[in-house]
């Protein structure tokens, strides 16, 4: 059913932010530290998660292996750097630090490391002798990342610069080189931007590419001490870059949730992989270049094919049954449901037996709709992709693309021609279902579009915006009709239309949902609930009730003749992230982080059934 070829998810592993990744010297295993303070080994043929490595007290900000790949050196907040046995996993050594460590690196020959973490120093170590043997100074408040030179012979650190206000250049930084060798400072490179965030050494070690918070990479010369190139497609700061073994390419993470991979000598970008659902903090090529491994603040490392940008596994995937959307199908027999390793379900909606799976979508599934007649599943996701499914065949027979960043919320003209979609690139896209064309962009929200909704007629559009705005779309023209004049206290993440397209409902941070006018523009009326975010609104059919879901996991009914609120549905143990009428208006659903659907009677407020 539309699936991904050799695409796999182990539900195993950490369970907070990745934070430093690395594959062994063979490319059959990978490390990975994690905010959870533990440290992970993966076996790559499996998949399965090998060994934990337990001791440090804080989160790890940075794991390698030696060239050997018979040990790994971890460094972490809790200002120390731990050396550890592949073969016995224990912890061989502790190294006491005066502050967070950043990063850590070891030399060719595996007898020493450089560590880089809070102040100005980059402190190395002997391991042979088991001591801290010279601290390298340079003009940093704190050091991001550190690395030896491919021969030994060099080190070299970025990070925050020290903002000297007496000196015309404190708002201009350097990446620091030293001779480790002799132990003194060689050169520095710059200016640079105030913070970097990574850097790394090409193989040969004549070039250094580094990122930082500006959404740009440098490559610098190192004889020539110039910016050779410069590489620009992120939407966000940079955390992490790194070479392939050959130096003929270059890989970078982002704050934007995206890798993108560029070839070295002409400074075009290869390819962006998208698939993570928060920022990428770690990413390492495989020692013969051909996979591509990266870690993210969502919990979870993939793997993915450096030639054909395929994702090939998913480690750690502990919290991917997280259910993001659900939707009724328009004869209420059926259900959908979008959960956060990007996996859809169908289910019978009175028995909650599974009746289909679909999957082809390498991020999480946002946004979910049936269309009118049933026959069709549109989704949208954290991919920046939208694809419509046949019920029947049970495949995926189109893939819209033309956003840049998560398509967060999706849905069917009331004729079921059209498509439009909101995404946190700012914009809203109208599609053409029969030639699959995007047949128009509005572009005038300045920040994330978290929901879009059509009005009944399927002339107009809202749309709603962490730039806390709401704006009101003719589809024919394109113009911006009208932006409602908002007294919302915090970005909107819910909008939804009537059933007769003569009113419109948006949810706010603090509780509130308002009830708008859309012949006059003014707000006739505010629904009053719990003070905490609201995560869901829906209409009923008839239009004399109302449905919202709270960040508090409950979910309020209110009359909307009276304002009266009627009923609070409890029985949800996380967040719920979706609510949805039937087409009879007698029940509706809802999907949470609990991992479950529920579905409701309208009026008595009882569960009728529990999907999981």
């Amino acid at each position: 059913m539309g699936r991904i070829e050799n695409f796999i998810i182990n539900y195993e592993g950490h369970a907070d932010s990745v934070n430093s990744v690395a594959y062994n010297p063979d490319g059959q295993r990978i490390i990975s530290g994690s905010s959870d303070k533990t440290i992970r080994e993966w076996d790559v043929s499996t998949g399965k998660c090998i060994r934990v490595y337990k001791g440090h007290s804080d989160r790890v900000n940075s794991v390698k292996y030696t060239l050997k790949g018979d040990k790994i050196i971890s460094g972490s907040s809790d200002k120390t750097v731990k050396e550890w046995s592949i073969a016995s996993g224990k912890c061989i050594g502790t190294y006491k630090m005066f502050g967070s460590i950043s990063s850590v690196s070891y030399n060719p020959y595996g007898e020493r490391i450089i560590a880089g973490g809070d102040g100005n120093a980059v402190t190395e170590i002997d391991l042979t002798r088991g001591k801290s043997i010279r601290n390298y100074l340079g003009d940093y408040s704190s050091i991001s990342s550190v690395s030896y030179s491919s021969d030994g012979v060099r080190i070299i650190a970025g990070g925050q610069a020290v903002w000297d206000y007496y000196r015309e250049d404190y708002e201009y930084n350097y990446i620091s080189e030293w001779d480790c060798i002799k132990g003194e400072f060689f050169k520095n490179y710059g200016p640079l931007f105030p913070v970097i965030t990574c850097l790394a050494y090409n193989p040969d070690g004549k070039r250094i590419v580094y990122g930082g918070y500006g959404k740009i990479i440098e490559e610098w010369d190192l004889s020539a001490m110039k910016c050779i190139r410069t590489y620009e497609g992120h939407t966000d700061g940079v955390n992490c870059v790194s070479y392939s073994p050959d130096g003929k390419r270059i890989i970078s993470g982002s704050k934007d949730k995206t890798i993108k991979e560029w070839n070295s000598l002409t400074g075009k970008c290869l390819r962006t992989y998208a698939g993570h659902c928060d920022i990428v903090n770690a990413v390492s090529y495989s020692p013969d270049g051909s996979r591509i491994i990266s870690g993210s603040k969502d919990k979870t490392i993939k793997e993915w094919n450096s030639r054909t940008g395929k994702c090939l596994r998913i480690y750690n995937s502990r919290n991917y049954n997280y259910v993001i959307c659900v939707s009724y199908s328009p004869d209420s027999r059926k259900i959908i449901s979008g959960t956060l390793d990007g996996v859809i379900k169908e289910w019978k909606s009175r028995s909650g037996g599974n009746i289909g799976v679909y999957e082809g979508h390498v991020g999480k599934i946002n946004s979910l709709a049936y269309s009118p007649d049933g026959s069709k599943i549109i989704s949208g996701s954290s991919d920046n992709t939208i694809r419509e499914w046949d019920i029947v065949k049970g495949q995926c027979i189109r893939v819209y693309e033309g956003h840049s960043d998560d398509v967060n919320s999706i849905s069917y003209s009331p004729e079921g021609l059209k498509i439009i979609s909101g995404s946190s690139d700012k914009t809203v896209k109208i599609w053409d279902v029969l030639t699959g064309e995007c047949s128009g962009t509005f572009k005038e929200h300045s920040d994330k579009i978290y929901s879009v909704s059509f009005s009944t007629d399927g002339y107009k559009i809202v749309s709603a915006s962490l730039d806390n705005t709401m704006k009101e779309w003719d589809i024919l023209s394109g113009e911006c009709i009208r932006i409602y004049d908002l007294t919302h206290s915090s970005p909107l993440k819910s909008v939804i239309y009537s059933s007769d397209g003569k009113k419109i409902f948006s949810g706010t941070k603090y509780g509130g949902i308002k009830e708008w006018d859309t012949e006059t523009g003014l707000c006739i009326r505010t629904y009053k609930g719990p003070l905490c975010r609201i995560t869901a609104l829906s209409c009923s059919p008839y239009g004399d009730r109302l449905i919202a879901a709270f960040e508090d996991k409950t979910i309020r009914e209110w009359d909307l003749t009276s304002g009266e609120c009627l009923n609070t549905y409890e029985g949800h143990v996380d967040i719920i992230n979706s609510i949805s009428y039937s087409s009879d208006g007698k029940s509706f659903i809802s999907g949470s982080n609990d991992e479950t659907i529920k579905r409701w009677s309208i009026g008595s407020g009882k569960c009728l059934k529990t999907i999981s």
